[in-house]
């Protein structure tokens, strides 16, 4: 289906729930920015600068280099740990630069120390997102 309800309709899970922005292109076309989430399913590993942790994507394309904090309503703002994802796993011994949904991997983050993190909690990019065009 295409109408937006129903399997394959656009607002399957996770569709309407991320940080989108329109942005005008030099061209004069619309662009739509869409912030990567990553939704925690455990952590493996958790030391004071960084760790591993199992997550699966639930919005945009979660690249290396992205920095991410929790998101908004979850204890989130100025205080708020940030992590910069170093490494995507996909398959043991697999690693990959980019991902997107419905997938799992096993990331690897420095920065804040992701102890704090339990399974459920989706953490945000802060940088730029994805740029999709329209039209």
């Amino acid at each position: 289906m295409r109408n937006g309800t129903g399997r394959g309709g656009l607002d399957g899970p996770g569709r309407n729930s991320h940080r989108i922005t329109y942005l005008k292109s030099a061209r004069g076309r619309t662009n739509m920015q869409v912030a990567s989430r990553l939704q925690v399913d455990s952590v493996e590993e958790a030391g004071e600068r960084g760790g591993t942790i199992i997550v699966r994507c639930v919005g945009g394309l979660p690249r290396v280099g992205q920095t991410y904090t929790l998101e908004e309503g979850a204890g989130s703002g100025t205080g708020a740990p940030h992590f910069v994802l170093n490494r995507i796993e996909r398959y043991p011994d697999v690693f990959v630069d980019v991902f997107g949904p419905p997938h799992a991997a096993r990331v690897h983050v420095s920065g804040a120390s992701p102890a704090s993190l339990s399974r459920g909690i989706v953490i945000t990019s802060t940088d730029d997102g994805d740029f999709i065009p329209e039209g």
